[in-house]
């Protein structure tokens, strides 16, 4: 009862479904199980089971049999947030066509308590990265066939062209293929009016004239499952040229977020914490830092991994974030995690040219270049303490440094430097203050 209940949920409170399926067996002088009794509550509410070749015309949750003609083993995987999670599939068919369903954790182990030829009872929805994939919410074993062939039932990835604006480009990395060759991949964030997708490289040299911002058509591209969001795989037989439209990304309205998925927001930094350092589990090293966007009345947490937590962001920037995952935290409430395919991206006022010297501070909220008036937050990897010389593009309180380098002080520079701190000290303590030079017992 319990397993066609989820079908008409939004109708009745499950009480009224159980009195109505009681009711129902009562009206049949007890010839009708439990099952069939509930079928026939769900086929009065107008739900019905469908064939397979209708469930693309299905926008919400659905019902349908299928007869099993492939299986495939669990997979586990990394999640971006370093949690594991499994994976698995099943081909299903009927007279009228194929489906395959996908079986996430805890549910992905039932692929091996069935066989081919069993049929399946499913109640899912449609998979928002793959069209041809249906999510199995619920599934059940029935004790009927379906008249059609067992065959072969792999149903293979989709090829398709798309039309993206180019979000992000990765660095090239290297991997070792499985002939011990080496070879090279990229990594794109690509978006359309569908949302965003990854999308493997697998031959950098064929995307070298391709920038951030650019939109252009990927052609012969392969739609892949990978647990993580939809993936296109761009090979030696794909293709890219630019295009003059512009493309639109869709943003989600934060009160419209729904865990598990992939969704672009847009909104306001509310809060932010300092930046956390932590060991994974499996022993290296890493960050994070949380915070809350907020975005006309709504509001949601947010937390940024890796090298996400040390994007010169602070409370106030409006800040679009691409490609988010959606869990639910402790609370139950959903809220926006970025990982390693992920991308922030701040809006920044008008940029004016910098240059300067000063001293790189290293804290929990962040990278700050101190000119000794004023701290920006920066992007340099230079360690704390350093004495440098920089020049770049200054917007609001962030400065991206495009030149650094170590400043070389001059005797009389640094004799300076030590009488004004000298005049600090005197200053704050309200007497007078001496130091001796290491090398001499002149008195400053």
């Amino acid at each position: 009862m319990n397993f066609h209940y989820s079908l008409v949920d939004d109708l009745m409170t499950r009480e009224e479904f159980e009195r109505r399926t009681e009711q129902k067996m009562e009206s049949c002088a007890g010839l009708i199980d439990e099952t069939t009794a509930s079928l026939l509550v769900v086929t009065d509410c107008g739900r019905e089971h469908i064939k397979i070749s209708g469930l693309r015309a299905r926008s919400s949750l659905f019902s349908f049999y299928g007869k099993i003609v492939e299986t495939g083993e669990p997979r586990i995987f990394d999640r971006e947030d370093d949690e594991k999670g499994c994976v698995s599939k099943i081909t299903l068919r009927d007279e009228t066509g194929d489906v395959r369903i996908v079986l996430w954790d805890e549910k992905a182990m039932l692929v091996n308590e069935v066989a081919i030829g069993e049929v399946l009872e499913v109640i899912g929805r449609h998979s928002p990265k793959n069209r041809y994939e249906i999510i199995a919410l619920a599934l059940r074993k029935v004790d009927f066939d379906i008249n059609c062939e067992i065959g072969a039932g792999k149903i293979e990835d989709e090829v398709t062209d798309l039309d993206v604006v180019i979000i992000s480009i990765s660095p090239v990395r290297t991997y070792t293929k499985r002939d011990g060759t080496i070879a090279e991949m990229q990594n794109l964030l690509v978006g359309s009016v569908e949302g965003t997708a990854r999308l493997a490289v697998w031959n950098p040299s064929q995307i070298e004239e391709m920038e951030a911002g650019m939109t252009v058509r990927f052609s012969n591209v392969r739609l892949q499952d990978r647990g993580q969001g939809r993936e296109y795989s761009f090979s030696e037989d794909s293709g890219v040229a630019p295009l003059d439209t512009s493309v639109e990304v869709p943003l989600t309205p934060l009160k419209s977020l729904v865990v598990r998925e992939k969704y672009s927001v847009k909104g306001i930094i509310h809060s932010l914490s300092r930046i956390r350092f932590l060991t994974l589990r499996d022993g290296s090293p890493s960050r994070v830092r949380e915070g809350v966007l907020v975005n006309e009345s709504e509001m949601v947490k947010f937390d940024l991994w890796g090298e996400h937590a040390s994007e010169p962001l602070s409370t106030g920037d409006t800040v679009t974030m691409y490609h988010m995952t959606v869990k639910a935290g402790r609370d139950g409430k959903p809220y926006l995690s970025a990982g390693i395919s992920s991308f922030i991206d701040p809006e920044r006022m008008p940029q004016v040219h910098f240059e300067g010297e000063g001293t790189i501070i290293e804290t929990p909220e962040g990278t700050f270049f101190d000119d000794g008036r004023v701290r920006y937050l920066t992007n340099t990897n230079e360690p704390h303490g350093s004495e440098v010389t920089v020049s770049g593009f200054l917007s609001g309180n962030n400065l991206n440094i495009l030149k650094i380098a170590p400043t070389n002080f001059t005797l009389d520079e640094i004799f300076k430097q030590v009488q004004s701190f000298k005049e600090y000290l005197e200053k704050a303590n309200g007497k007078e203050v001496h130091f001796h030079t290491p090398q001499s017992e002149e008195v400053i």
